[in-house]
Parts: structure tokens; sequence; C-alpha cells
């Protein structure tokens, strides 16, 4: 608000930076007000403010009053197709506006439809970003069109980054390119869908400074002699058309797409041509990134032998310690036993306090008809599974050790056998390598 009555007032500003701040839609018809009193004003940013649907028409409002602004950047406020159509009207009529910046407020084809119909129509428009927008190929395409069909058209600049394109779209490029030299279209990006330019999805992830290559060492020469192919009047500078020419006449195998993707990599400067240092800077720029590559493979590889070695060693010290301390291994085992009893039976009562490991006799319990409950040999058989899994593995006898018959690790004798497993246990217990 504090902003818009300063702009009514003011007969100085000439431009304003306000993006990145929450004015939303009431701030937006604060600003709308301020922008349509002000005389001065050429440059106004306003991008990241949540404007919204409301917002944005209140703009729109200050916007048919204002004689002045012609750079506006209204980015990042979401505010889909009505939004832009509100804009579209305006720029059907305005006639300062050369700069606007509409990147990222959820614009569908919809929009696109309404925003071609003003650039059919628009004279001093220069400057029109749509790019992040979720805009189909049709409406890309119509977009297009409706520059070409308009012969007073100012447009030098489309972005569409990140935008669906189709071939009809990139072949009537090619048709206006030739028309106005002037114009062009920015497009590209992350999640592009172009493969229909190639005809298959594969050829998307080839480098086409690579394909240049490929086709140099296949046919035995040397850059500069294709280079010089390309233009034989000058040797030093080719232009971006005679260079397209040359490798189309050249027959290497890139798409339209390919070709336009590098020579936008050669032609770093923007100067409309390419030179031998630039085609040489792009090769050495392919040789660093496949360097890179393979560096990133070799140490992958290395890392994970590194991994497999650690878990080598830990398996290997684990079977050393079960072979120098077999009876430890043993307690554990009846330990996992005991706690397979807890389970099965949770109202018992716990192990003495003088057995850690659970190899001393648990408490008994009398049923309802006054037999003993609880008994080494009645666990035993209610763990019928885990027993014999456990007790296969260890009833070898052990070569550090002298087993009788009757002393397997799993034995249910009730006190002899485990009360000598359990002092093994208690006398190992200290030993730092158990």
């Amino acid at each position: 608000m504090f902003f818009a009555g300063a702009m009514q007032n003011n007969r100085h500003l000439e431009e304003l930076n306000l993006s990145g701040n929450e004015f939303s839609e009431v701030g937006g018809g604060f600003m709308g007000a301020g922008i349509g009193a002000n005389e001065t004003i050429t440059a106004l940013n306003l991008s990241w403010n949540h404007l919204r649907q409301k917002g944005v028409f209140a703009l729109c409002r200050g916007i048919r009053s204002n004689n002045t602004l012609q750079w506006l950047d209204v980015s990042w406020n979401g505010f889909d197709d009505e939004g832009a159509s509100g804009l579209a009207t305006v720029l059907k009529y305005n006639e300062v506006l050369t700069y606007i910046d509409l990147t990222n407020n959820r614009i569908t084809s919809k929009g696109a439809m309404k925003m071609a119909k003003a650039l059919f129509i628009n004279k001093t428009l220069q400057t029109l970003r749509l790019g992040k927008n979720p805009i189909d190929m049709d409406g890309s395409l119509q977009l297009l069109k409706a520059i070409r069909g308009n012969e007073q058209s100012g447009m030098h600049v489309l972005d569409l980054t990140d935008v669906l394109l189709s071939q009809e779209f990139l072949e009537l490029y090619t048709v206006v390119q030739e028309e106005r030299p002037h114009f062009s279209v920015v497009y590209g990006g992350v999640g592009q869908d172009l493969s229909w330019i190639v005809g298959d999805k594969k050829h998307m992830r080839r480098d086409p400074m690579q394909v240049f290559q490929d086709y140099i060492y296949q046919n035995h020469t040397r850059v500069i002699t294709v280079f010089q192919s390309f233009n034989r009047e000058d040797r030093d500078k080719v232009t971006r058309e005679a260079f397209k020419r040359g490798l189309k006449g050249a027959k290497i195998p890139l798409s339209a797409y390919e070709i336009e993707h590098m020579l936008d990599r050669l032609d770093a400067d923007g100067d409309g041509m390419i030179s031998y240092a630039d085609v040489m800077a792009g090769q050495k720029e392919l040789f660093k990134k496949k360097r890179e590559e393979e560096w990133k493979k070799y140490t992958e590889v290395l890392e994970e032998r590194r991994k497999r070695r650690q878990v080598k060693e830990k398996l290997e010290g684990a079977l050393d310690v079960l072979d120098r301390e077999p009876r430890t291994a043993e307690a554990w085992i009846r330990a996992l036993h005991r706690m397979k009893q807890k389970q099965t039976n949770p109202s018992r009562s716990s192990t003495r306090s003088g057995s850690r490991l659970g190899t001393s006799r648990p408490a008994s319990r009398i049923s309802t008809n006054g037999a003993a409950e609880g008994t080494p040999r009645e666990s035993a058989a209610r763990t019928p599974q885990l027993m014999s899994v456990v007790g296969s593995v260890w009833k070898k006898p052990h070569r550090n050790e002298r087993l009788t018959s009757s002393s397997s690790p799993v034995s249910d004798q009730p006190r002899s056998a485990l009360s000598r497993a359990g002092s093994a246990a208690g006398r190992t217990r200290t030993d730092p390598h158990t």
C-alpha cells in the first residue's frame, strides 16, 4: 500500500524491483493502482510475489492506464490461464511494452492461444518469455504461427524453455528464421520431449560433438579439412548457416535439433560466426568430458572392491572367533533358545540373576492339575523348528573340544550339560575376543 502511494506521487522513479516478496492478491490490487497513476516508470519487477488471478487482473487495469512501462517481469506468480488471458488483452492494445516475462505461471495451451491472438496484433513487443509452463505442442506452434502471420511484429526472442515442441514447429521455425534473421526461439532444457526429431529416443543421449568426431575418424580426415570445406572463401571463420549447410552436405548423421545444439555450444559469444578455434575448443571439452566419465567409472569400481574386501574381512574375523571360542557360540545359542522360550510363555518368570546367557534352569510353574511345567525338555519340545535349525549347525563335535554323544549343544539334559556350558560361558565372558 505504501509503495503504491509513493508511486502515485513520485515523478522521477523509472525502475522498481520488488521481486521475492509476498504481496499476494491484495498487494497486486494496490500495485495496479500505483502503476496506473504513475507517469515515469519504465521497468517493473514483481516476480515471486504470489499475485495469482485477482492480483494480475488489478495489475492489468493499471497497465492499461500507463503509457511509459516498457519492461515487465511477473514470473513465478501462479496466475494460470485466466491471468494470461488478462495480459493478452493488454497486449492487443498496448503500444509501449517491449519485454514481458511470464515464466512458470502454470499457463497451459489455453492461455498460450490467448497470447497467440495478441501476438498476431501487437507491433511493439520484442521479448516474450513463456518457459517452464505446461504448454503442449499445439500451443507452442500457434504462438509461432501468430508471430509469422503478423507482418508488423517486432518480436526478437520467444522463450519456450522446457515447453514441448513438434516437428512442424521446427520446420516452421527454420522458415521464419530465413524470413526474419533477427528472430530466435529459445527452447530445450531438462525434461524436453524431443525424441520425435531423431525418431529414436536413444539418439537424444548422444553428444553432437562426439558424432562429428566419429565422422572425422571414420573418414580418415582432419578437423581443419572438414572445417575449410564448409566455406572456401574464409578459412578462419564461417557463418552458422554455412556451417549448418556443410554438416548436411557432408551427410553427418545429425538431426536438426542436434545441429542447433552443437552450433549454440560452438557460438558461445553469440556473434553468429564459428571459427576453427571454436571447433577445437569444443573438441577439448569433449575429450575432457570423456576423461571425467572414465575416471568416475574407475573410482566406482575401486569403491565396490573396497566394500567387498571389508565384508570379507568381517566374515573371516567372525569365523576366527567361532574357531577359537566354540563354547561361547554354544552359550549364545542357548540364550537364543531361552528368548524363544520367553516369547512362547510370556507369563513365566525370568532366569536367575546369576546366568545372563540363559544356561541355568528356569523356575518351574505348577499347572492346575499339580504337574510341574517349564522343564527344559518341555521347552525344547515347544520350539522344535528353531532348535532343529540351530542344532544342525552345532551337532558335530568341534575340533577344539571333545563332546560325548550325550553332550550335544542343544541337549535336553536337565542339569549337567547345561551347567557345564554355563560355567564355560562364565569363564570366557571377560575375554575381549568374545
